[in-house]
């Protein structure tokens, strides 16, 4: 809070006028009398009729990309600098950009701005360097995460400039252990600063109900397009301007081994109602819930959550609890099996890890107590790769490959072996194309026995088997925060998430309860009512000739302000071109798609509903799109009441006001997992009766974040200092609805009478 804080609530508390409520001045400051937790409107049919869309005039083209875009609660517009490579893979950098609205309120006519940079990461370690070796001896946690980047560098006493960690050698989840360096040195013993440029690719994001903006994880970190599953977190001040690191949760690490230790990776993130931010750990079944105050972690919904969150989105519902999706099934009949052609040996047990292509993209199949390699290379420093031969079937994938004999160091490792195959290997997806070799890494649950195996049986043939999933791949869950529990919310009746890529599209709540739920390839929906408690099947995307299936294997949606769902699809996983669909609770109707849709798939886009009504398009291009709805009405009934706000403001002061449905309906914008665009806040918009002109104020200390909800709340706003004097009209606005105006007087400075 502001430090005029104090005396302009005692000022305010002079000029507050209420509105029809059971409010006075005097209960500004006791409890609300309605509590109601959720909100049924009467029925609105929206209409369906063609949108359009409008290019910036002030295209971001001083850059290849924008993307990861956050509305701020004063109306300005946070992206990060990110741009898609032809094979479908991206590159993130930590440059920050934000978008102002004109004077007029105007997005089209916005400017842009630089802000602060991503943080450079930087912690303190102990450990020594022999040769190409590091040797870290002790590390934090937030340390730990930093090691566990890539591209980090490394700095101190005697430490040769330009030194950086290119693999891991042998490390545990804590982060001590060996890392192999790019140049030979020797450094004893003593205090080494490990650091790294925080760039995130798709990642977890929300802003805060204090106002700042939270990033956390990403599945690549910066422009070296190396699969990592970053662990890095960072809290944004937009007031300041400054961005401050944050260690993430240290109980993430319990689901690793070596050389993989506390991942977040491509997360999902909610904001509760109660305004506590929720994080997974995208690799295990873990969930973390952040204390602001603290900045302290606590783990909730583990013992309970059905699968990994690998993949999965969590959408909001009026009841407090949060909906999500299962992409994985049962993870507990997901396992290698290993066989080998000596009698009375095996077979042994596996957690499946993961094939990656050399120096491109990684096919998502981690599992918890998981390590992976991400190149042949980093492999080989583990093996000697003397040449046994076997056979490695990956979800019907069958190919040649062959195992190393271990070293002494191998065989501590927890007993890694490392599979190699050898020959080129096409899957069902362009990713990279079929010409690279694939690795993988196996850590085995009968680990020391098939080490112990392998050693004594140095010519053994060994058969790796990963069976398909067996489970219920239609099942859902809820979230309870009052127990801290995941129970199922039944099967979504058709497949949404396959068993290939295990994408799904965005979950969206409309305002008459319903979540409208994409699939990803398969190109199915499923609708939730979250009022009921069921689930029914929704209209297929259609199979467009000489294109393929539709659907959206990750992807936006964003709900507009008459209850329909914008959408992209796309056919296949990051394969174009770009379609776009309205949903009005019954039927998908495509509208204009954007220019360039051609070279477009819908992973790479992101969406963000902006306070004027439109949604905002991104493509990791320097293309920015606004969206406007055909249909531009609402249900009044969806709109936020104020009910007590101050009579006259002060530039540069700071007021409550109070009111219904601050938090909009939904949470706005969706994703499938890797971009979170949620709007579920209020803005206070001030408009100048006279000029016409448009200040934004900035909110903060949000009393509540739930949707779709009649509890009375309240926030802070402060006053722009250059705020036009004299008679203005004053709107609460959330998720592009505006409250119906306020009467209220701008004066000239805080003094004045």
């Amino acid at each position: 809070m502001r430090k005029s804080l104090f005396s302009s609530l005692f000022f305010t508390s002079l000029l507050l006028i209420c509105f029809g409520s059971t409010l006075s001045a005097k209960a500004v400051k006791g409890k609300n009398k309605h509590q109601s937790s959720s909100h049924q409107t009467k029925k609105y049919i929206p209409r369906t009729l063609p949108g359009s869309w409008t290019p910036l005039n002030n295209q971001p083209t001083f850059l290849d990309g924008v993307t990861n875009q956050l509305l701020l609660t004063d109306g300005r517009v946070l992206v990060q600098h990110g741009v898609v490579l032809p094979d479908g893979s991206a590159n993130a950098y930590p440059d920050m950009w934000i978008l102002t609205p004109d004077i007029y309120g105007s997005y089209v006519n916005g400017t842009w701005t630089q802000v602060a940079s991503l943080p450079n990461m930087a912690a303190e370690i102990i450990g020594s360097i022999s040769g190409t070796t590091l040797t870290v001896t002790s590390a934090t946690t937030f340390g730990a995460s930093v090691l566990s980047a890539s591209g980090q560098t490394i700095s101190g006493d005697g430490v040769t400039p330009g030194t950086k960690i290119l693999s891991r050698i042998n490390v545990e989840a804590d982060g001590t252990g060996t890392y192999k360096l790019n140049n030979s040195q020797t450094v004893l013993s003593e205090p080494l600063i490990v650091s790294v440029d925080y760039a995130p690719f798709s990642f977890a994001s929300a802003v805060l109900a204090d106002g700042r903006v939270i990033f956390a994880g990403g599945e690549d970190n910066g422009s070296d397009n190396i699969q990592v599953e970053e662990s890095l977190c960072a809290i944004y001040d937009p007031v300041s301007d400054i961005w401050t690191p944050i260690a993430p949760p240290s109980f993430f690490r319990q689901y690793r081994t070596k050389n993989y230790a506390l991942p977040i990776g491509d997360a999902a993130s909610v904001i509760l109602s109660d305004g506590t931010f929720m994080l997974m750990d995208a690799l295990s079944r873990q969930s973390a819930l952040l204390d602001l105050t603290t900045m302290s972690w606590t783990e909730t919904g583990t013992a309970t959550k059905h699968d990994r969150n690998n993949e999965e989105g969590w959408t909001l519902l009026p009841n407090g609890k949060v909906l999500t999706v299962d992409c994985y099934g049962d993870l507990g009949l997901y396992q290698s099996i290993i066989t080998t052609d000596q009698p009375g040996v095996g077979p042994f047990t596996a957690v499946p890890a993961r094939a990656s292509v050399s120096g491109s993209f990684s096919y998502p199949i981690t599992a918890p107590g998981a390590i992976a390699a991400p190149d042949i290379t980093a492999c080989t420093t583990l093996n000697d790769l003397t040449g046994h031969i076997g056979v490695c079937e990956w979800l019907g994938q069958v190919s040649q490959c062959s195992t190393g004999t271990p070293t002494s160091k191998m065989a501590a490792a927890h007993a890694t072996a490392c599979i190699v195959i050898d020959e080129y290997v096409t899957y069902p997806f362009p990713l990279g194309g079929s010409g690279n070799p694939f690795t993988c890494m196996i850590n085995s649950q009968d680990g020391a026995s098939l080490m112990a195996a392998i050693q004594a049986h140095p010519n053994m043939q060994i058969s790796i088997s990963q069976p398909e999933l067996t489970s219920d791949t239609t099942n859902s869950e809820l979230y309870d925060p009052v127990t801290g529990t995941w129970s199922t919310a039944g099967s979504t009746i058709v497949e949404l998430a396959d068993e290939v890529f295990s994408e799904v599209g965005p979950a969206v709540l409309r305002p008459d309860g319903t979540v409208f739920a994409c699939g990803g390839v398969t190109g199915n929906t499923a609708i939730y009512d979250s009022y009921n408690n069921r689930w029914s099947v929704g209209p297929t995307f259609p199979n467009v000739p000489e294109e393929g299936q539709l659907g959206i294997a990750d992807g936006p949606g964003a709900l507009l302000p008459n209850g329909n769902v914008l959408v992209t699809a796309s056919p296949g996983f990051v394969t174009p071109p770009l379609h776009v669909f309205e949903f009005d609770g019954k039927s998908l109707t495509e509208m204009q798609t954007i220019p360039g849709s051609e070279n477009f798939f819908s992973a790479q886009c992101g969406m963000l509903v902006l306070p004027t009504g439109q949604i905002m398009m991104t493509t990791f291009t320097s293309d920015v799109e606004l969206y406007t709805p055909g249909d531009k009405s609402y249900n009044p009934d969806w709109a936020p009441v104020v009910r007590c706000a101050p009579k006259k403001v002060h530039p540069g002061e700071t007021y409550k006001i109070e009111g219904i449905r601050f938090n909009g309906m939904s949470q706005g914008a969706m994703y499938g997992d890797d971009v979170q665009s949620a709007t579920n806040y209020p803005l206070v918009r001030i408009t100048n009766k006279k000029s016409g002109h448009v200040f934004y104020c900035r909110t903060h200390d949000h009393s509540y974040m739930g949707v779709a909800s009649d509890k009375e709340v309240f926030t802070y706003f402060d006053v722009p200092s250059s705020i036009e004097p004299g008679k203005s009209k004053l709107e609460v606005v959330a998720n592009g609805i505006p409250s119906k105006a306020v009467d209220i007087v701008v004066k000239s400075h805080a003094n004045s009478k």
